[in-house]
């Protein structure tokens, strides 16, 4: 039979790989049908196990919806060698038909197709459009065609389509997947072999002592049926879809096994229903199974997603740190030599020549030193990277004695007062609790009001931090810029107040790789108040 079918299919133009993936997928669908109907009850042509649903439906998502004539001819032949005739059979073959093309189609169209066991929320449509809906199709064909032809009662009608629904449903939720996710090539963890033959062990054994007899309990005594939710949750939450769908499969072999065995919560004095209520329970927990595991899924590549992103992005940041670095210390000879041919040009021949002349030297020598100005603040701000976190605790008191003694001719010129309290011991670098200090002050002389400068560092301890205060009594800062500031080459004056907009974004950059925070506090009053916080000594830093 086999080669008679190939040889006509290739006659008729399908390629011979093609003709042979058709007769194999009609003799697995035979081979389940006449299977599935040897557990009907209700009917001949109705079961509540129709695993061939599961089947066809696989088939239509893997390979595509060309593989229609399988599911006609498998469906025929069932039927026809069943208990049907050649018309009824013909019709049931046609519903079985639509209902694999119009699952396949719902599920492409709206749950991702061959995708749709990934993610949960595809999961449900996939069980929506593919396990009810579209079985239903299949099933009021079928129930018509078998009252039509005289083979069931139109009284019998409700009970033979519930369940013929229920079995075509069951089978594409339960089977379906596993089929699909098995096609796919996906890499096998070698690592977790034994631990998934441990968790199939497991399943085994609790699945024969509620289903199998093990332990003559009966329904009226215990809900056992429940037992098995954690090792199914244990393997859609380790494996994934793949492997918790095959063991949902092998649950519904055992549970199947021992319900027609008569043991089991679900037995009872009709096996139909029985099978009815046995499916029920495996379609809600394939379905629940499985998009468990999507979610692990999910959650698993999202975090993949973000740690490959937090690690290009760190790359990134490193270069261009590198960068910036290598960048503006080769700027700087170029830049010295201009500067200094600049101030001789200015020296030999300002006023010989006319005034115009004079301000394009003033230019130049004016652009030379800012520019001087924001090479010297790149290479301080690209170095605060490649600094230490763990260097060692400063004693803040001594940090703010050096950045005086740096300041100490800004502060003569402007009689400005600087006062502090009792200081802590932080962890930071030495050094750069200097720069801080000494960029704060800097800026709080800087931007002064008509009155004498004054400026208060002060520090308060909460939990594991020190929170530092410099407040000063200068022309302050509006609320809208007070984000604004702390962004590199940022200024809020223009040119009116010499600088290179570098200062506080070297102290935010400063103060986050060690672990703290920076920010303007509110201030009632004239002035500006800084806060910064920092890890007290002993505290272990907080990476950003």
């Amino acid at each position: 039979m086999q080669e008679n079918s190939t040889s006509y299919l290739t006659k008729s133009g399908i390629p011979a790989r093609r003709a042979l993936t058709l007769v194999a997928v009609a003799l697995v669908y035979i081979i389940a049908g006449k299977l599935g109907l040897r557990l009907a009850f209700v009917h001949q042509s109705a079961t509540a196990v129709w695993p061939p649903a599961g089947i066809a439906l696989a088939a239509m998502l893997s390979l595509g919806p060309w593989v229609w004539p399988s599911v006609l001819v498998g469906a025929f032949v069932v039927n026809l060698t069943t208990a049907g005739t050649i018309w009824t059979s013909l019709g049931i073959g046609v519903g079985n038909t639509l209902e694999a093309v119009t699952g396949s189609l719902l599920v492409n169209r709206f749950a991702r197709g061959r995708d749709a066991f990934i993610r949960p929320q595809d999961v449900f449509k996939f069980a929506l459009l593919g396990g009810l809906c579209s079985t239903s199709v299949a099933a009021t064909i079928g129930v018509t065609v078998l009252c039509l032809g005289g083979l069931a009662h139109w009284a019998a009608a409700g009970p033979i389509w519930l369940t013929w629904w229920l079995g075509d449903g069951v089978g594409d939720v339960l089977l379906t997947p596993g089929l699909v996710l098995w096609a796919r090539r996906w890499p096998v963890g070698q690592r977790r072999l034994p631990e998934t033959l441990f968790l199939t062990g497991i399943l085994f054994v609790v699945g024969m002592i509620v289903f199998g007899g093990w332990i003559p309990w009966r329904r009226a005594d215990y809900p056992l049926e429940f037992t098995v939710t954690p090792i199914l949750l244990w393997g859609a939450f380790r494996f994934g879809p793949r492997v918790s769908t095959s063991m949902m499969v092998l649950l519904a072999g055992i549970a199947l096994w021992g319900t027609l065995h008569g043991y089991g919560p679900f037995v009872t004095s009709s096996p139909n229903e029985s099978l009815l209520l046995l499916q029920s329970y495996l379609g809600v927990s394939a379905v629940t199974v499985l998009a468990v595991s999507g979610v692990v899924r999910e959650r698993t590549q999202v975090r993949e997603q973000l740690e490959s992103q937090a690690r290009e992005l760190a790359r990134s940041n490193a270069d261009l740190e590198q960068f910036a670095y290598i960048a503006s210390h080769d700027l700087q000879e170029p830049l010295r030599i201009t500067g200094s041919f600049a101030q001789l040009l200015a020296k030999r021949y300002r006023t010989q020549l006319d005034r115009e002349a004079d301000e394009y030297i003033d230019f130049i020598t004016s652009g030379v030193d800012r520019m001087a100005a924001l090479i010297e603040g790149i290479l301080l701000y690209s170095r605060v990277a490649i600094s230490d976190r763990s260097a060692g605790n400063a004693d803040a008191s001594s940090a703010l004695a050096e950045a005086l003694a740096n300041l100490s001719g800004m502060i003569d010129e402007n009689n400005a007062a600087i006062t502090h309290d009792t200081l802590p011991t932080v962890c930071i670098d030495q050094s750069q609790l200097t720069m801080v200090f000494q960029n704060l002050i800097s800026n709080a002389i800087k931007y002064r009001s008509d009155e004498v400068p004054r400026v208060h560092v002060s520090a308060v301890q909460k939990g594991g931090e020190w929170i530092f205060s410099v407040t000063d009594n200068g022309i302050g800062i509006e609320p809208q810029y007070r984000k604004q500031v702390f962004v590199l080459f940022k200024r809020l004056h223009g040119t009116e107040v010499p600088g290179a907009g570098i200062g506080l974004a070297l102290c935010k950059k400063i103060i986050e790789w060690h672990g703290g925070q920076i920010w303007i506090a509110p201030k009632p009053e004239c002035g500006a108040q800084l806060c910064f916080s920092l890890r007290a000594k002993g505290q272990e830093i907080r990476v950003p």
